[in-house]
């Protein structure tokens, strides 16, 4: 629990004396949103929990293409409501499916009554279980991810066998499980640090292809690409801003389903007992390891990215080269006239 103001502390009670109202309002829900104080009874600092500026949320829902959602890490919602309220702007029929996950029992609980027609999920975004129901309630769904992750390498969570990603930045983890639950496409709230472009900057001037080591460590070992959003800063016009902690940042997209649409299949770890293996081995330089350590687990995952997108090259060389060959037969057809 972090230092609060006594002013703050004041909207804070005020905000937990509401949320233990029988039916609240939509000015009710609306105070305990911009009130409420994520660090006033909880060590938010140590695992990175920030919840989003009001302002800032409604430009992350501008960049989710999809009616349906899921909110990784939602707090206590501010996300997930702006998009519900997007989208009764839009239509007056209640067609969303939306779930929320959250680990903090207490954020979970206020969440959970702020927006009941929701579905709430208390646990870890990482947990198979979740992990799976998540995908039983979305199945047959178009559905974007919405977040605002704990940032950097403060929350420790075990995901070598889940993801491709192996760096220890906890934004990272949550984008590749956006991909793995099938979304079409996410919008994430992260570090400016994390970012290959700046869109929030003191001269106004929109920068692209910045260079990122965090970044590039990413989409060298998922192949998941970032995009810019449509323009948005996210600077806070308003008292209503970042609680206890000042951090640049912004709205990362990613296309999942155009990155689906032109990613190769896994590789099963059965087909590394092959002749392409064999290959592989002769080609680069594998360290020996023993049989079932750690380092043999390493060898071959490093062994399934690498197959797996020299595949990918070998089909787009193989398209590149049909298309020469289209274009070389129509224009010695041209020239027979």
């Amino acid at each position: 629990m972090g230092k609060i103001s006594k002013e703050a502390m004041k909207r804070h009670s005020k905000a937990m004396e509401i949320i233990e109202q029988d039916e609240l309002s939509y000015d009710d829900k609306l105070y305990v949103l911009e009130n409420y104080h994520e660090g006033a009874t909880n060590m938010n600092n140590l695992v990175s929990a920030h919840f989003t500026p009001m302002e800032i949320a409604r430009s992350v829902e501008q960049c989710a293409r999809s009616e349906n959602f899921v909110d990784l890490c939602a707090g206590i919602g501010v996300l997930s409501w702006c998009f519900l309220r997007m989208h009764q702007f839009q239509s007056n029929e209640m067609n969303i499916t939306g779930v929320c996950i959250e680990n903090c029992t207490e954020y979970y609980r206020i969440g959970k009554k702020l927006m009941p027609e929701f579905h709430w999920i208390n646990g870890d975004i990482f947990d198979p279980q979740i992990i799976q129901q998540v995908k039983d309630l979305m199945k047959g769904k178009t559905f974007s991810i919405i977040s605002n992750p704990p940032y950097g390498k403060q929350v420790k969570t075990d995901t070598k066998e889940l993801l491709q990603y192996k760096g220890p930045e906890f934004e990272f983890k949550a984008i590749e499980l956006g991909y793995l639950l099938g979304a079409y496409d996410g919008a994430f709230l992260i570090p400016q640090g994390s970012c290959n472009f700046k869109m929030t900057t003191e001269n106004r001037h929109n920068e692209f292809n910045v260079p990122c080591a965090k970044y590039e460590k990413f989409y060298k070992e998922t192949g998941l690409e970032m995009s810019p959003n449509m323009g948005y800063s996210t600077e806070v016009h308003d008292e209503n801003g970042w609680k206890d902690v000042s951090i640049i940042t912004e709205i990362a997209v990613f296309e999942y389903e155009e990155m689906r649409d032109n990613t190769p299949e896994i590789i099963s770890d059965e087909d590394f007992d092959t002749e392409e293996e064999r290959l592989y081995k002769e080609k680069h330089l594998v360290c020996k390891a023993e049989p079932g350590s750690l380092q043999e687990k390493e060898n071959k995952s490093q062994m399934k990215h690498d197959l797996m997108w020299e595949k990918r090259l070998l089909k787009l060389k193989e398209e590149v080269k049909a298309e020469e060959d289209a274009e070389d037969n129509e224009e010695g057809q041209l020239s027979l006239f």
